[in-house]
């Protein structure tokens, strides 16, 4: 970096979030951990307190408008600028594919792509003002590639008269980030501000715990041979977010050890 940058990063706390928080303090980036839990917040900004950038911390709601507000103010109020916005915060659920309802729909489509545009909304009205932004979008293989259930918490069960689970909001909600990231890199390249996608494959998070053979089965569809750590993903954010990158925009960079192109 050029000079000292500032960040928001949304689910901050753990998994993804904190690994690009951690790869973006690392190169000296201040960062804005945003998140719906405190806790996690607070053990993120612990850990990460001899690093180069440093971490402040904000509990809030991507899926509120008065949350949002308050994301990109507070990242203006304590850094004085903002630089790059990283959509990570998320979430899907499953049910069978015949009772999925309208309101599981919505609250899936809300914070996978809803959330995002209208952050990213906030956040370019700042950008533009410094003539330089990041907005970078955490997306997924579900995005490229059709679900087979490898990672699904739930029996894949085909032969259910209700259908078999599947979380199709999810899918689409993160189909759709990719499109809109590539719109939003259009509208937004005259004011220096770069848009890109980054797609991760199977990460390890915490808290999620896989059975043995479901690790197995998934390592085994990875040329890599073994899952991704959130600090795949976080390195990937730091090297977009850089002036190293300024011009890459409307790219979709898959960090998945391979796995979407067998």
């Amino acid at each position: 970096m050029t000079q000292r940058r500032a960040a928001i990063v949304t689910g901050g706390g753990t998994g993804i979030g904190q690994g690009v928080v951690e790869a973006l303090t690392a190169a000296g980036v201040d960062c804005l951990a945003v998140g719906r839990r405190l806790e996690p917040l607070q053990a993120t900004a612990q850990a990460l307190a001899g690093a180069p950038g440093r971490v402040e911390i904000l509990a809030a709601d991507v899926t509120v408008p008065e949350d949002r507000a308050a994301i990109v103010q507070a990242a203006k109020d304590r850094f004085g600028r903002l630089d790059i916005l990283v959509n990570n915060a998320g979430g899907g659920n499953e049910d069978r594919l015949l009772d999925y309802t309208v309101d599981a729909w919505r609250q899936v489509v809300g914070v996978n792509l809803e959330a995002q545009f209208f952050l990213a909304q906030a956040a370019i009205e700042v950008m533009r003002d410094q003539g330089f932004g990041r907005i970078i979008n955490i997306s997924s293989i579900l995005a490229v590639v059709g679900n087979d259930g490898t990672g699904s918490v739930n029996a894949v069960d085909r032969e259910h008269p209700r259908g078999p689970f599947r979380g199709v909001s999810y899918t689409a909600a993160k189909a759709g980030l990719t499109g809109l990231t590539r719109d939003l890199a259009v509208g937004v390249a005259h004011w220096g501000i770069t848009v890109n996608t980054v797609t991760p494959g199977y990460i390890e998070r915490p808290g999620r715990s896989r059975q043995p053979e479901v690790r197995a089965k998934i390592a085994a569809g990875v040329p890599m041979g073994r899952h991704g750590e959130p600090s795949d993903i976080g390195n990937a954010v730091a090297y977009l977010a850089s002036d190293g990158a300024g011009y890459v925009t409307g790219h979709d960079l898959v960090v998945d050890g391979g796995r979407t192109i067998w």
